[in-house]
């Protein structure tokens, strides 16, 4: 009866500590996600464009 406890609370202990790990894993996904998300958006939202401007282009 003894060994069946211990084993029951050695099992607990393992499935805690892959749902700890799980939720770590998940976290460190996310946060890539985040950083792909981020690099696929334009840098630079507006530029200004190059060159003079003329009489026509205030017009």
């Amino acid at each position: 009866m003894r060994q069946r406890i211990n084993s029951y609370h050695d099992l607990l202990t393992k499935i805690e500590k892959l749902e700890a790990s799980d939720l770590q894993q998940n976290e460190d996904i996310r946060n890539i996600y985040d950083v792909i998300k981020e690099l696929l958006e334009p840098a630079v939202k507006y530029q200004r464009p190059i060159g003079f401007r003329t009489s026509r282009d205030k017009e």
